[in-house]
């Protein structure tokens, strides 16, 4: 499987890729992806069309967080999960998954991510996982 980082180009297929888990019109979202795409923070897998995404930033109290992952397999999701452990610059990195994405937390829990709790954002239950900086 080939990972890439996501072209700067590839705003709108981007955008289009991640509509259903969060609105085209979601400023702050798109603000974000514009931002990841120019920092080479977004990866994707797919060679003609996006299979699967994922962007990551250091916004969380300054250390790395998954913003977002969509994959149409849980061997994607693991991929793009491996790829962003390998370019993190550090080794702590924070993930959140609502609670109805199974594919997603079964291949974050495979790669060693830890449940640390659960917040509600927009009264929707997420997630918290961590990866550890190893000890």
């Amino acid at each position: 499987m080939i990972i890439r980082t996501a072209d700067p180009h590839e705003l709108t297929a981007l955008a289009s890729f991640f509509e259903r888990e969060f609105h085209p019109k979601n400023h702050s979202f798109l603000k974000k992806l514009s931002y990841c795409l120019a920092r080479g923070t977004c990866y994707v897998t797919g060679a003609d069309e996006i299979a699967g995404a994922v962007i990551f930033d250091n916004d969380f109290f300054g250390l790395e967080r998954i913003v977002a992952i969509k994959a149409d397999s849980s061997e994607d999701y693991r991929a793009l999960l491996t790829h962003v452990r390998s370019q993190s610059p550090t080794e702590e990195l924070f993930l959140g998954i609502s609670s109805e994405d199974n594919p997603l937390s079964e291949a974050a829990k495979a790669l060693g991510f830890q449940f640390s709790g659960e917040i509600r954002i927009n009264s929707q239950p997420i997630q918290v996982y961590s990866l550890p900086a190893a000890v």
